[in-house]
């Protein structure tokens, strides 16, 4: 099943953050992850490596869309907002390493 995202159903959060722009609206919580939040989801994910998992499963992300706007995050701004942090420090590290 394809999505107005363009991808099919199912398809890694990766080429979701890469091929669209999200907004948070205005009605979600503020980001409220403790640092325990984000501990467990990289332990959790490096066991899930460790395993050799082929893939991992983050949860759901739910995301709505009226007219032409912007994609908004429905469900999963905490997990999203977390992931895109951890990939950005990511990046950072790379680029300060060459």
């Amino acid at each position: 099943m394809t999505s107005d995202f363009g991808i099919d159903s199912g398809t890694g959060l990766a080429a979701v953050l890469k091929g669209n722009r999200l907004k948070v609206p205005v009605n979600q919580r503020e980001y409220k992850w403790a640092p325990e939040n984000v501990t467990d989801m990289l332990q959790d994910l490096a066991e899930a490596m460790q395993a050799d998992r082929p893939s991992y499963f983050m949860g759901t992300i739910v995301l709505t869309k009226s007219g032409d706007e912007l994609w908004e995050i429905a469900d999963g701004q905490q997990r999203l907002a977390t992931t895109t942090i951890i990939l950005c420090v990511i990046r950072d590290l790379f680029l300060e390493m060459n």
